[in-house]
């Protein structure tokens, strides 16, 4: 299986964990985002937050 990683624009009041996850040990990470730092995101397709993103595959 491999990471998902999902940047939010605007942090949700909960965040669904995906069934495949569910009932076994993960890692949740909340790392909060500077402005500086949204840039080298690369947010241009992926700028609402609603969409799963794998990027286990990215730099």
């Amino acid at each position: 299986m491999q990471p998902i990683r999902k940047v939010y624009q605007v942090a949700p009041d909960s965040i669904a964990i995906p069934e495949e996850l569910r009932h076994q040990p993960v890692e949740i990470i909340i790392w909060p985002l500077t402005q500086a730092e949204l840039p080298a995101l690369n947010l241009s397709t992926r700028d609402t937050g609603k969409r799963d993103e794998n990027l286990s595959n990215h730099a």
